[in-house]
């Protein structure tokens, strides 16, 4: 291995294919390279030669490990083995935060988006939640950055790296951070680590398996709802002991008033009698003054009732509200606390390989949430989440129209009893060793489908070259096979009345 100086800032060492590591985040056994982007590069690479443009670090162990290129690389060992000498760039190996930062770019335009998605924030979140936080359990560890996991040299920049992610210095940062340690890291600081939208990253960690920390923190989060539910119920009890005290006071006062009512009301009558007997006018005066004097007592005495009554049904319906109120945010926590015990059951049952069957978040998403639906869900294992979401996808292929959220999920609900079967066959199948013949009616009529879409394609491409360039015959070997061929077709298909079939 030999290193050869291009330029001051790049420097290429030669080395054999089979010596050089992959990035250490690649999960190649989970996210596979893709055959599509191998078989271009291949025939690339033999049209115009292995180009030097893997760019790699040397590591802790004094290797050759890649930052990037791992397709280019494979398709050369696939070409011309292990022992072929390439150019590989090295670049300064500014710590293992780098080596992910460079992966997030590596073939993101030619990879299936939901797979590429969902490895970003895999590899983010497993090391984050995994590592980082273990290892730097405050802002402040972080920011010193003893073990340079950052990739940065000085703890100032250790400081600008963590700000990026966590939106901010200082509180703001370290909120946020402390955050990350208690319930895992989440979408909004993987938002600002990765080039992929919110509403992306936010499927991908809907589908992919939670990391220990994150199954602890909806664990928590779900126990803190129960304690905030509890909370609000006592708060409730307490706010009806003292509606309760609030009516007692309230009778009491309105029984005194009452007292005070009957006693003037007793007095009233005596001074109208008193009035009757009177003999003189002095004392007649006297007797009426008294009257009109207990007039406005008992007036007084109704205006206090009815600001009693006003004053209890304020303080009553209000102490309703209140209760109603809490009532209310205590079922909320328990919903919320439910919902977060939910999730934790949905992603050890969901297989996120299931969404990347799709090619769009928002159809994967379409799949997930409607094998997730509780008429659906209790029939469908981990293990069958997978098979089914490609039978799913076969159909999408075979109708050859636009592929929609609304038809992933149609699809679902009218399919997944069939596919039910269908596995059961299989399994019968495999456990008794005989074929069934219903199950390998099923399997010819699967096989009978793609093969008829992929003549029928063939067969359109031929009716185009024809049309374009004015042919209205073929003549020669080629043309007589295919006419056989499609004689054939023709008349192996008058055995099949279209009609009969659903």
């Amino acid at each position: 291995m030999r290193m050869i100086k291009v330029t001051d800032n790049a420097n290429f060492v030669r080395v054999k294919l089979g010596e050089i590591k992959p990035n250490r985040f690649r999960k190649l056994d989970r996210y596979p390279l893709e055959q599509e982007v191998l078989d271009a590069l291949k025939k690339s690479i033999n049209d115009t030669g292995f180009w030097n443009n893997l760019q790699g670090i040397r590591n802790e162990k004094n290797e050759i490990e890649l930052r990037f290129g791992h397709h280019r690389l494979a398709a050369g060992l696939d070409l011309f083995g292990p022992d072929y000498e390439v150019a590989v760039e090295i670049v300064e190996f500014n710590g293992v935060n780098s080596l992910q930062e460079a992966l997030a770019y590596e073939n993101s335009i030619h990879r299936n988006k939901v797979a590429h998605c969902n490895e970003m924030v895999s590899v983010r979140r497993e090391w984050w939640d995994d590592e980082v936080f273990e290892a730097y359990p405050t802002w402040d560890d972080a920011v010193e950055d003893r073990c340079n996991f950052f990739g940065v040299k000085a703890a100032k920049n250790s400081s600008l790296k963590l700000r990026e992610y966590f939106g901010g210095d200082g509180d703001i940062g370290a909120r946020a951070y402390s955050r990350g340690v208690k319930y895992g890291i989440g979408r909004e600081i993987l938002s600002n680590m990765l080039s992929e939208t919110k509403s992306d990253i936010e499927q991908a960690l809907t589908s992919l398996p939670l990391t220990a920390r994150a199954k602890r923190g909806l664990e928590l989060q779900a126990e803190e709802e129960r304690v905030k539910a509890e909370a609000k119920r006592q708060e409730a009890a307490r706010i009806a002991a003292e509606q309760a005290k609030i009516e007692r006071e309230a009778q009491e006062e309105a029984d005194r008033i009452k007292e005070e009512q009957d006693r003037l009301a007793a007095e009233q009558r005596k001074a109208d009698a008193e009035a009757k007997s009177a003999r003189d006018a002095e004392e007649q005066k006297a007797i009426a003054e008294r009257q009109r004097l207990l007039k406005e007592k008992q007036v007084e005495a109704a205006e206090q009732q009815n600001q009693v009554n006003e004053t209890k049904e304020a303080k009553i319906k209000a102490a309703q509200v209140a209760k109603a109120k809490v009532e209310s945010e205590a079922c909320l926590s328990d919903v919320r606390a439910k919902q977060k015990e939910d999730v934790i059951q949905r992603r050890e049952w969901y297989d996120a390989r299931a969404s990347e069957v799709f090619d769009r978040q928002a159809h994967g998403a379409a799949f997930r949430v409607a094998v997730s639906h509780s008429e659906i869900s209790p029939f469908l294992t981990t293990e069958s989440l997978l098979p089914f979401a490609k039978a799913i996808r076969s159909k999408l292929q075979e109708n050859n129209g636009e592929v929609t959220a609304d038809k992933i999920t149609n699809l679902v609900h009218q399919n997944f009893k069939e596919f039910k079967n269908t596995m059961r066959l299989k399994e019968q199948e495999s456990s008794e060793g005989n074929k069934d013949p219903k199950l390998e009616l099923i399997k010819l009529l699967d096989k009978a489908v793609t093969d008829g879409n992929r003549f029928s394609g063939t067969l359109a491409e031929l009716e185009s070259v024809m049309r374009e360039h004015n042919f209205t015959a073929v003549e020669g070997p080629s043309a007589g096979k295919f006419m056989d061929v499609l004689s054939k077709v023709i008349a192996r298909s008058v055995f099949f009345n279209p009609r009969s079939y659903k």
